[in-house]
């Protein structure tokens, strides 16, 4: 999934806790968990700035992949937030305890998405092997060139290759804009 899908998948999240746990923060606080929420949904990714360090450009290779770094992997996002949202239930602040949720499902969100297509690896550290549900071993073999045409061919292959996700990423974004502009 694009980036653009993964912070609007952040940002249903986040709404849908504070709507269904009605915390008591204040709107400041809750506007503060949206944008982290949004941050968290697209945290996961931010491991192909690694797959750049290590090969100069941020295409994967069949060498390496963003998702088979530790960061890629659900578990060290549930054990990060369940130690923010500990965190703050010892320390009283009922803020910090709703950012772990956050941190945690937000990111989770992520995993779930990618799971579709491009899979995940759930069982880390015990299993490195991606999972997916449409397990269709999909590379993009567009030929690295400059920075934005790479893009333009990326976004007409996502679309045609890859269609679940794309329509699934379609629906996370215009359902995050209209809820977005109903609370506006």
């Amino acid at each position: 999934m694009l980036p653009i899908g993964h912070i609007a998948g952040g940002y249903l999240i986040t709404q849908a806790v504070l709507a269904l746990a009605h915390p008591a923060l204040s709107v400041m606080e809750q506007q503060q968990l949206l944008w982290w929420g949004m941050f968290f949904g697209f945290a996961p990714d931010l491991d192909t700035f690694m797959v750049f360090i290590k090969t100069k450009r941020f295409v994967a290779t069949d060498d390496i992949s963003h998702r088979k770094f530790w960061s890629h992997a659900p578990i060290v996002w549930l054990i990060g937030g369940l130690a923010v949202f500990f965190f703050g239930l010892t320390r009283q602040n009922i803020f910090l305890e709703y950012l772990g949720i956050i941190i945690w499902l937000s990111s989770w969100g992520h995993f779930v998405i990618d799971t579709i297509q491009n899979g995940v690896m759930w069982l880390w550290p015990w299993g490195k092997k991606p999972i997916a549900l449409f397990d269709e071993e999909i590379k993009d073999n567009i030929p690295v060139q400059a920075f934005l045409s790479y893009w333009i061919k990326f976004v007409k292959f996502y679309m045609t290759r890859m269609a679940i996700s794309f329509v699934l990423e379609l629906v996370v974004i215009i359902s995050a804009l209209l809820l977005y502009f109903r609370a506006n």
